[in-house]
């Protein structure tokens, strides 16, 4: 998604079928909350609430599934998720 934050690309080779798995695997990773969800042909956006933080989960045709900051404090949280995220091995 082009929305002036960074993101964090978690899987460029993702399939649609795929994102819902993901999805819920990133929330509890993260001991986050998913909420609403917009689930389209080329695009899919699932809310994650982290810390207080607000981000989408996203999957799209040309990008894959990423972790996308949705205010100035999701992205401030990124560097510390990805950190999370690969101690993991999600």
């Amino acid at each position: 998604m082009a929305n002036g934050r960074v993101s964090l690309s978690l899987a460029s080779q993702a399939e649609w079928n795929e994102f819902e798995r993901a999805a819920r695997a990133i929330g509890r990773a993260l001991d986050g909350t998913l909420g609403e969800r917009s689930d389209g042909i080329e695009v899919r956006l699932w809310e994650l609430e982290v810390d207080g933080a607000s981000f989408y989960v996203a999957w799209d045709v040309w990008q894959g599934l990423s972790l996308e900051p949705r205010d100035d404090r999701a992205s401030e949280a990124i560097p510390g998720l990805k950190n999370r995220l690969q101690q993991l091995r999600v």
